[in-house]
């Protein structure tokens, strides 16, 4: 009789070591399993931030503004950690919920510590009309009726990178709006510079917005960019 007592409290002994053992594990487990569906979404967030912080893409926009933009030493303005002109897309982008596209090197060789060396590559790629690289990019043109087209002026042109791209893109049949961000040359030319690119494109006027005031009279910047949009009679 002994036995058997001593049998079954053995036996509800292990029953419940048991029993806490899975309920241990069922804890863990779903710790874990909870701290995966938290790291996904914070690595779904850094990928969809990265994503977001040049390109963005609005299912119902027809307007994309494309723009090359430099940070570093800048003509008259210092270092900067956003580009002239990237403050100004921004503005566009803002104003008509526009889609935008960044175009940037796939070998960065532009230096951010001197202005004076910048100039001197720069001057390098007009003389030797270089096509210099990009990062790849799926850009599907179909859906924008108006692309806003956007560069710093790099000794009264486009940077080179620009003609990169356009020569990979056609922009024939569309609404081209010009902007430039520069040091006292204006646009530059930059809506004939299209023009001959795009001859079936319809140029618009431009706007050209000087460094200094990109980085130090945002507010004043931002109506002026609104004043130019309205201007144009644009329907996104």
């Amino acid at each position: 009789m002994r036995n058997i007592k001593m049998r079954r409290i053995f036996t509800i002994a292990i029953t419940a070591i048991t029993i806490v053992f899975i309920v241990a594990c069922s804890n863990a487990t779903n710790g874990a399993n909870n701290q995966n569906t938290e790291k996904d979404k914070n690595d779904k967030g850094v990928l969809l931030n990265n994503m977001e912080s040049n390109n963005t893409v609005n299912e119902n926009a027809k307007t994309l503004v494309i723009y090359s933009s430099f940070i570093g030493e800048q003509y008259s303005v210092g270092v900067i950690e956003k580009g002239n002109t990237e403050i100004v897309a921004d503005m566009i982008v803002e104003k008509l919920g526009a889609d935008r596209f960044k175009v940037e090197p796939k070998n960065d060789i532009y230096p951010k510590d001197s202005y004076k060396k910048l100039t001197e590559i720069a001057s390098k790629e007009l003389h030797d009309n270089d096509r210099p690289e990009i990062l790849d990019f799926n850009l599907n043109l179909t859906k924008y009726d108006t692309i806003f087209v956007g560069a710093p002026v790099w000794w009264g042109d486009f940077p080179m990178i620009m003609y990169t791209l356009f020569e990979k893109i056609d922009l024939n049949g569309k609404t081209i709006v010009p902007f430039s961000t520069h040091g006292g040359s204006g646009l530059a030319g930059f809506d004939s510079k299209l023009k001959r690119v795009y001859p079936n494109a319809n140029v618009t006027k431009g706007l050209a917005i000087t460094g200094t005031d990109a980085q130090n009279k945002k507010d004043n910047v931002k109506k002026e960019v609104e004043s130019f949009i309205d201007s144009l009679s644009l329907t996104n």
